[in-house]
């Protein structure tokens, strides 16, 4: 499949997603913590639920982050939204 590609690599990029297309699979929303470890729960922002840690996996450096109450996190649903991936602490500016 990449055999094919021709021209630069930005080129190449752009084919490549036309060819597979939009991942409906992966999500990577913003969500905010509840309550911090040991008994995390994370809400995921325009959403209601809370969601409970044993439902929640995460990074190392999401857990090396140390996760207070509020703190704005980037998740991923998997699993048909059964199962969401902590991937590190947001930052603003």
């Amino acid at each position: 499949m990449l055999e094919d590609l021709t021209g630069s690599g930005i080129s190449q990029l752009k084919e490549m997603i036309k060819r597979v297309g939009h991942n409906n699979d992966f999500t990577v929303e913003l969500a905010l913590v509840v309550s911090p470890l040991p008994n995390l729960s994370i809400k995921v922002i325009g959403n209601e639920l809370t969601i409970p840690k044993e439902f929640l996996i995460a990074t190392q450096s999401a857990i090396d982050a140390n996760l207070i109450k509020n703190d704005q996190i980037l998740v991923s649903a998997i699993n048909n939204g059964q199962t969401f991936i902590i991937l590190d602490k947001v930052v603003s500016f």
